[in-house]
């Protein structure tokens, strides 16, 4: 394993939604990931990053928070598996599945096409 483990803090407070509803419920999901999964990658060591539309590019606002994907790009992605020594297809399953348990459609729908992709060969959906 190629992670040195660290330490990091969020507060949800801002990113509530302005719903009670599950609708709202998915909202706060979605972006709790986003922010949890932003300082997971800065914590392995994965810069903030501006080359391609990616979990790991810095947002100033709720409203960019929402635009941003949960998935890294190609460069990430790359850094992260080396880093987990983790298995892709794998990966991908356990985020799929996770995404189906929550109603997270998006990202269900772009870890199931991310599978296919790597089943094929061609590894970006």
């Amino acid at each position: 394993n190629n992670v040195k483990l660290h330490t990091a803090i969020m507060s949800m407070n801002r990113y509530q939604a302005s719903n009670t509803s599950s609708d709202g419920n998915v909202i706060l999901l979605r972006r709790a990931l986003k922010v949890a999964v932003f300082l997971a990658g800065q914590n392995a060591g994965i810069r903030d990053f501006a080359g391609y539309s990616c979990c790991m590019n810095r947002t100033n606002s709720v409203k960019d928070l929402d635009l941003s994907p949960l998935s890294f790009c190609p460069e990430c992605e790359r850094k992260l598996w080396w880093l987990a020594d983790s298995d892709p297809l794998q990966r991908y399953e356990n985020l799929r599945d996770f995404a189906a348990l929550h109603d997270l459609r998006e990202e269900q729908s772009y870890w199931e096409k991310a599978m296919i992709a790597i089943r094929s060969g061609t590894e970006r959906p």
